[in-house]
């Protein structure tokens, strides 16, 4: 559900890029409530996480820009570690799929 609500988010986000000639990350509070709102609770505090690592110049392999693009925040929350080619390979893995994690409500 939250993979698919993010998918969704994504896609609605390029077709406005395509059409608008912008793509806005993160998205505005409205554009998240039309996606269905689901998993983007974590989204701004990511965010302001991102910008103290911005300014500590912290070197990672793959751009934040490029994780939040392609994982969803709460799961980027709930497994920090996650790297883009673990998320890709276990996106569609019934086990990881299926997998609880306890979260609080404004979180989720």
């Amino acid at each position: 559900l939250i993979i698919a609500h993010f998918d969704q988010l994504l896609a609605l986000l390029r077709i406005d890029a395509d059409t608008f000639g912008n793509f806005t990350w993160p998205p505005s509070d409205d554009v998240i409530e039309a996606a269905g709102g689901v998993g983007f609770g974590m989204l701004r505090l990511q965010a302001n996480k991102n910008k103290r690592n911005m300014n500590k110049k912290a070197k990672t392999p793959t751009s934040v820009k490029e994780l939040e693009l392609h994982i969803p925040p709460i799961i980027r929350e709930a497994h920090p570690r996650l790297t883009l080619e673990a998320y890709i390979k276990y996106k569609h893995d019934p086990l990881f799929l299926y997998r609880s994690v306890e979260l609080c409500e404004d979180c989720f």
